[in-house]
């Protein structure tokens, strides 16, 4: 919504493409952090609970995937998901910027 007034102007044109290009690479990374937190919860709920990082983003990678291709219920999930991995984007964001830094020892 903020691009295209944006985009009416010629100094707006570059910062609408940018505004662009970080809204799709938000909506990635949303769907990165929905498949890593669903393949984490069947992983852990069903076979082990400790599993690698890559066994979770893969499970949960098919469960997301085979949820959003369904036909009735498939944009319900696909929305659902953007809107968990964007939440948890800005919080993960927040948490980092709040952090206390860490004083080395040395």
């Amino acid at each position: 919504m903020v691009g295209v007034p944006l985009a009416v102007s010629v100094i707006g044109i570059p910062l609408a493409l940018i505004l662009s290009g970080l809204y799709v690479v938000t909506i990635l990374q949303s769907g990165v952090f929905v498949s890593y937190l669903a393949g984490g919860w069947l992983l852990g709920r069903w076979w082990q609970s400790e599993a690698s990082p890559y066994a979770r983003l893969a499970a949960g990678v098919l469960v997301v995937s085979f949820l959003a291709s369904l036909p009735w219920i498939g944009w319900h999930v696909q929305l659902l998901a953007l809107l968990i991995g964007f939440g948890a984007l800005i919080l993960e964001r927040k948490d980092s910027r709040w952090a206390a830094p860490v004083e080395s020892v040395a």
